[in-house]
């Protein structure tokens, strides 16, 4: 009864603070993405915004410096990600980039090795 009308009573306060807790995530994922809220930012570059491509670019360019032969086994999902502080799933979708792009060949209950 006392208090600001319509929050957290009935119909309308409840759509009050959905209105509000989308807009605080629409804003958190602005941040954690590294953009700014009002979206004036886009001639700024970026970095990527996926654990996947950071890691997708490490192994392109340990790839490009031949630490690994062609044909060469890449060390298992569980080593590279504990290696980059990851998820199993993070790496797992970092290699089929990279398998995409031709770089790697995946064979399932294999391994991952370096394309020829």
């Amino acid at each position: 009864m006392y208090g600001t009308p319509n929050v957290g009573h009935g119909r309308l306060g409840r759509q009050h603070r959905s209105a509000v807790v989308k807009a605080n995530m629409r804003a958190k994922m602005a941040r954690w993405r590294g953009r700014s809220v009002i979206g004036d930012d886009q001639d700024m570059p970026r970095g990527p915004q996926r654990p996947s491509e950071t890691v997708a670019a490490s192994l392109r360019q340990r790839i490009a410096a031949d630490e690994w032969a062609p044909g060469e086994a890449l060390p298992t999902v569980a080593a590279l990600s504990e290696h980059y502080h990851v998820a199993r799933a993070t790496i797992a979708r970092t290699l089929r980039t990279l398998e995409a792009e031709g770089l790697v060949r995946v064979i399932p209950r294999w391994g991952t090795f370096r394309a020829e």
